[in-house]
């Protein structure tokens, strides 16, 4: 059963249409099953198109993906299954980006849904491609839209979806076992000075969702507890939760504090909220307030 959200019916071209924000729309249709292809434009962050960097591109991905599946989570209550469609095969980088980004996409996607590898049912180069070596069309991107199409229906048949577990539940069982050991990561107290900290932004940055971290670098005076080896450390801080504005007067640039923190666990939350920091670099380890961990709304 087809459903066209504008309105008209099938064959009619219509006008001119805000794009509507898939958010909306999934409050809108309330689908049980949600296929969603994405992923290429991740290509475009490696800049020679053939060196990978962990620590910058990991990250890259992660922010992007990582608050989409939290979207999910909180408003896709009717969707069953996720079928995320990764790139098809290109030119634009070589095989071992493609892969990282494939693979990245699935840390965070494969625990809610499945990834369908689009790399399998499509092969570079195109009989009609555009010069990124990237985009093509013709009987090509056809034939990719409907081997996509089969592997759903060849998933869809093995479980019907009113058995189907909500992306909720998924993920819940997913991160049972992540939960448990993020419990005995060490904690570590330190004595600290604040050296910069990163400007608070207006909510219509990270609009529509509601939380957000800003990033300080403190000097690192003494390690209390634990054990911490590096003279800087960064420490995210709440700047918003549920769109409010959180009080940060307390931290002033020079004053000394004792602050307990942990890294942050790639399964919690905070580490799926929008974030801001130009006081560190990347190969800096995030941290946050042990009593912090607490305060996500979720």
């Amino acid at each position: 059963m087809f459903r066209d959200v504008y309105g008209n019916p099938r064959g009619h071209r219509p006008g001119r249409h805000r794009v509507p924000k898939i958010e909306d729309l999934i409050a809108l249709i309330q689908p049980q099953i949600l296929v969603f292809q994405n992923g290429n434009n991740f290509f475009s962050g490696f800049k020679d198109r053939k060196t990978i960097n962990p620590k910058f591109h990991g990250g890259m991905i992660r922010a992007h993906v990582a608050p989409f599946v939290q979207m999910l989570l909180k408003r896709g209550k009717s969707i069953r299954k996720l079928y995320w469609v990764s790139p098809p095969d290109a030119g634009i980088v070589t095989p071992d980006i493609q892969q990282y980004v494939f693979d990245s996409i699935s840390r965070e996607v494969g625990k809610i849904g499945t990834m369908l590898d689009s790399r399998k049912i499509t092969s570079y180069p195109y009989r009609v491609q555009a010069p990124d070596k990237e985009h093509f069309w013709g009987n090509e991107s056809i034939a990719w839209g409907k081997d996509t199409f089969e592997l759903i229906q060849r998933d869809l048949v093995k479980e019907s979806l009113n058995s189907s577990l909500t992306l909720a539940r998924r993920r819940a069982i997913a991160d049972s076992e992540r939960v448990r050991s993020s419990l005995q990561q060490a904690v570590i107290k330190v004595r600290v000075k604040l050296e910069k900290k990163t400007s608070v932004p207006s909510v219509s940055l990270f609009a529509p969702y509601g939380e957000f971290l800003v990033g300080y670098r403190y000097e690192v005076i003494s390690v209390l507890s634990g054990f911490f080896s590096n003279d800087r450390i960064l420490v995210f801080h709440p700047a918003y939760i549920e769109k409010q504005l959180q009080d940060l007067s307390g931290f002033e640039i020079g004053k000394t504090s004792d602050l307990e923190v942990r890294p942050f666990a790639e399964h919690s939350q905070w580490a799926t909220v929008g974030r801001r920091y130009d006081v560190g670099s990347f190969e800096m380890i995030p941290f946050l307030q042990t009593a912090d961990f607490a305060r996500h709304p979720d």
